[in-house]
C-alpha cells in the first residue's frame, strides 16, 4: 500500500517538468508533441495538469490489484459474503469481471494505448504479516457491522461497511485473467491486453517491466512504485489519480533524483563541484585503476536536495 497521500504530497517535487516525455501529446506517428490544451499550467494544486491520452501508442503496467479492489466495490455484500463462505458468486463474477474489461476497453479504444499488462499482486510479503494481520481484524470487525446493519434493514449503510470488507483475492484475479484471455487471446506478442502475476507485491513487477523497456509507464495509487524506481535507477512516468471518466491524471517521475539533466542549475552546480572534488581527492588519487565515469552516480544522492 505504500505510505497513504505520498505520492499527493510529493507531488510538487516529483511532477516532471514540461520538457519531459510524460508532457507531450502522441501525434498517432509515434512522435511526441507539444500540445496548448495539455501542457498549460494548472490553474491551482488540485488540477491535473496530464491526461492518459498522453500515452497514445504507447504501452502500460497497471497495478491490476488496485482496480480488482475497486471493481470488488461493485458488488461488495455479494463478494465478501461468497468470499468468507468459500464459494463462486456468478453475479459478482460478471460484475468485477465487467468493470476490469471496461477499464481495459477505456484504454485500448479511447486513449489509444497500445498494449496493457494488467499486473496482479502474489502472495503475501512475510515481512508484512503484522501489517496484514491488522487489516483482517478491521475487516472482520467491519464484516461483523455490515450483518447486523444489513439484519436491521439499513441495507445502504450496510454497504458502505461491506465495501470497507473487500479484498482482492487470488481467485478474483484468475477469473479476470481468464476473461481476458477469452476477450484478447492468449498472452502472445499480438494480445492487446496481458496478465502479469507476481511474486509477491505487484510494485516490484511493475518497476521492472519499464526498467526493462517493456512499458513505458506505470498505472497505480502505490507510492512504494517511487521507491523501486530509485533502487533500480530508472525514472518512468508513474501515473495516479486516473479518472475514468475523462482520462485526466497526474504523472510523477523520479527524474529529479535520477536524471542530472532535469536537475535544476544549483543542484547541477554542486553536482559538477562534487565531481571535481572526488576527481582532486586523496581517495580517487590513491585508487587510479577506479572506475570514474560512475562517480557522479555517488554524488548524486549529496546534493542536499
Amino acid at each position: 500500500m505504500g505510505i497513504q497521500g505520498l505520492l499527493r504530497n510529493l507531488h510538487t517535487l516529483l511532477v516532471p517538468p514540461s520538457t519531459h516525455q510524460s508532457c507531450q501529446e502522441n501525434n498517432g506517428n509515434g512522435n511526441s508533441r507539444g500540445n496548448g490544451n495539455i501542457n498549460i499550467q494548472r490553474t491551482n494544486k488540485n488540477s491535473p495538469r496530464h491526461n492518459i491520452r498522453q500515452f497514445a501508442n504507447k504501452s502500460i503496467a497497471v497495478d491490476a490489484s488496485s482496480w480488482l479492489h475497486k471493481a470488488g466495490y461493485t458488488c461488495a455484500d455479494r463478494l465478501v459474503e461468497a468470499t468468507e463462505n468459500k464459494i463462486r458468486d456468478a453475479v459478482a463474477e460478471k460484475r468485477y469481471t465487467e468493470y476490469m474489461l471496461k477499464r481495459c476497453d477505456e484504454l485500448l479504444n479511447v486513449a489509444k494505448i497500445s498494449t496493457i499488462y494488467l499486473v496482479f499482486d502474489g502472495v503475501r510479503v512475510p515481512l508484512k504479516s503484522g501489517t496484514n494481520a491488522e487489516r483482517e481484524a478491521r475487516r472482520k470487525a467491519n464484516l461483523a457491522e455490515a450483518r447486523r446493519l444489513m439484519a436491521e434493514g439499513r441495507t445502504e449503510a450496510a454497504k458502505d461497511k461491506y465495501r470497507a470488507c473487500v479484498k482482492a483475492t487470488a481467485e478474483m484475479a484468475q477469473v479476470v485473467a481468464g476473461a481476458v484471455m477469452e476477450r484478447w487471446g492468449k498472452y502472445g506478442d499480438n494480445a492487446k491486453v496481458k496478465c502479469v502475476f507476481s511474486p509477491y507485491e505487484a510494485d516490484a513487477q511493475l518497476a521492472k517491466l519499464c526498467a526493462d523497456g517493456i512499458t513505458h509507464a506505470v498505472v497505480t495509487e502505490d507510492s512504494d512504485v517511487l521507491v523501486y524506481s530509485a533502487v533500480c535507477r530508472k525514472p518512468f512516468p508513474i501515473i495516479y489519480k486516473l479518472d475514468k471518466t475523462d482520462g485526466s491524471c497526474d504523472v510523477v517521475t523520479m527524474d529529479w533524483l535520477l536524471n542530472p539533466e532535469y536537475l535544476p542549475p544549483s543542484a547541477k552546480s554542486r553536482l559538477r563541484k562534487n565531481r571535481r572534488d572526488w576527481e582532486d581527492s586523496p581517495t580517487k588519487k590513491s585508487n587510479p585503476t577506479k572506475d570514474t565515469k560512475n562517480s557522479s552516480e555517488i554524488d548524486y544522492y549529496d546534493l542536499g536536495l
